[in-house]
């Protein structure tokens, strides 16, 4: 069967795309992609690949095209991961000489999402475990590199798909129906950053629309051997309207208003009332700011909006944005791409998917049993997309004629079902419960500062849910 290929396939097969900064609303001056050829091997084993084992090394089976998974034709690996295998991959990065002090500063690897569960081993020492393929997570790989700063990166995957109760969205090893090509291993953004010993770790900004402000919490790390006392300096500039580059410099010529702000603490800092403008669809303004603490500095955005439910003046409750009705009208994305299946196969198509759905008259687009990567969400949040964020689904084999046609037909007739049914809804297991609960958390935490993001939602017609009703 021919492969389905889009206007940006010949590029990302050559390497030429998802070079972007990958996380634009905390963006910093110096870091390494790694996206590219890594070394891959799939196994039955559950030893190290280079590790010597009954007289007989497993020497890796090819290259694969980072951050494609192998079952995506884009990987150049098209081969399907099954439950009982290993997929592993291997890279050694050389870092340019003086590039890193290791007295003064931290090497950080970022990985933008791993499908399921994978393990990181920096010179063949583990260094980190982490469960969840929708993601982010981050590991200081400091003291594992060597003194001639060779990275020597080695990650272990295992992907149980539809056979467990972790979150798999719509993926399905037997593909077809309403369900797609289930996709294993790294399929985001895998990047390294160099800061300083004392370093912003996160950052939540949520603005209060009716009084004129923003609150901003900005958490830091440092190592055990100090303890911090710097404060932060946030400067916010004049709001804006940000193309595909994102935040510059150049950008910060106005400052409008700073304050100093303590790490750990939430800050209220209020915006002069000739600079406040409201992020709509049809006008997304966003305000640049910046964080200075130490030597470490991050640019950043925020948005000044409101969106809630409030009663209308015909007396029915209605989405408000900015405390007026606001009419939502929107698609199902899913998010599949046909060279890339989770991963897009440029930045630009996810630009062009945003733009087709606006010139379509859409102000809204559900993102369906999937979390994107951090780029989709800024284009929505420049380009003014509101945005339902799906939790993806997880849970045993589903009852479709329980919870998908009987709850069609019990929805259309207006008879409430209660969720008390785990059987029937695919939760008997309480570790997958208990994994669903924190995933949506960190879900929720990673995603906050979106503007874009007007919606959550924790279930998709009863797949896998619980505890909605007592």
């Amino acid at each position: 069967m021919k492969n389905l290929e889009t206007i940006w396939t010949e590029a990302a097969a050559q390497g030429e795309t998802l070079k972007e900064y990958p996380r634009p609303g905390m963006k910093r001056k110096h870091w390494i992609n790694l996206n590219g050829m890594w070394d891959y091997l799939i196994t039955d084993k559950r030893i190290l690949p280079y590790q010597f084992y009954e007289n007989e090394y497993f020497p890796f089976d090819g290259q694969i095209l980072m951050p494609f998974s192998p079952e995506a034709p884009l990987s150049q690996v098209n081969r399907q991961l099954l439950p009982d295998e290993v997929l592993w991959y291997s890279r050694v990065v050389q870092l340019p000489e003086g590039c890193l002090d290791v007295s003064s500063q931290r090497l950080l690897l970022h990985f933008g999402a791993v499908d399921q569960i994978c393990s990181v081993y920096i010179d063949g020492k583990f260094v980190t475990y982490h469960k969840g393929g929708y993601l982010p997570f981050t590991v200081d790989i400091t003291d594992f590199v060597s003194e001639t700063l060779t990275v020597s990166i080695l990650i272990s995957v295992r992907d149980f798909s539809d056979t467990s109760y972790h979150a798999r969205g719509k993926q399905q090893l037997e593909r077809g129906g309403m369900f797609y090509t289930a996709q294993s291993g790294i399929w985001q953004t895998v990047w390294m950053e160099i800061v300083p010993n004392e370093y912003i770790k996160d950052i939540r900004t949520t603005p209060d629309y009716d009084n004129g402000q923003v609150r901003i919490r900005v958490r830091t790390a440092f190592t055990q051997s100090q303890k911090s006392f710097h404060t932060i300096t946030c400067r916010i500039y004049q709001p804006v309207f940000l193309n595909e580059e994102g935040l510059t410099d150049a950008l910060l010529n106005n400052e409008i208003t700073s304050a100093v702000i303590h790490p750990g603490r939430e800050a209220t800092i209020a915006i002069p009332e000739d600079a406040q403008r409201s992020w709509t669809p049809e006008e997304p303004w966003l305000y640049p700011y910046s964080l200075e603490y130490g030597e470490d500095r991050i640019l950043g955005y925020f948005a000044l909006r409101k969106c809630d439910v409030q009663m209308a003046e015909d007396g029915y409750p209605r989405f408000f944005l900015n405390n007026r009705p606001y009419f939502q009208s929107g698609v199902l994305d899913q998010g599949y791409w046909p060279d890339g299946l989770y991963t897009a196969p440029s930045d630009d198509a996810l630009i062009y998917d945003i733009q087709a759905m606006k010139n379509l008259g859409f102000n809204m687009l559900r993102k369906h049993g999937k979390v994107e990567s951090d780029r989709w969400y800024f284009h929505c949040d420049r380009m003014g997309m509101l945005v339902w964020q799906d939790m993806p689904n997880g849970g045993s084999d589903y009852q479709h004629w329980f919870v998908t046609y009987l709850a069609t037909l019990l929805n259309w007739a207006r008879i409430p079902v209660k969720d008390i049914h785990a059987h029937l809804l695919s939760r008997t297991d309480e570790d997958g419960r208990q994994e669903y609960i924190c995933e949506l958390r960190d879900m929720i935490k990673n995603l906050y500062n979106h503007p874009s993001i007007v919606t959550w939602v924790p279930f998709n017609e009863g797949w896998g849910q619980f505890l909605r009703r007592k």
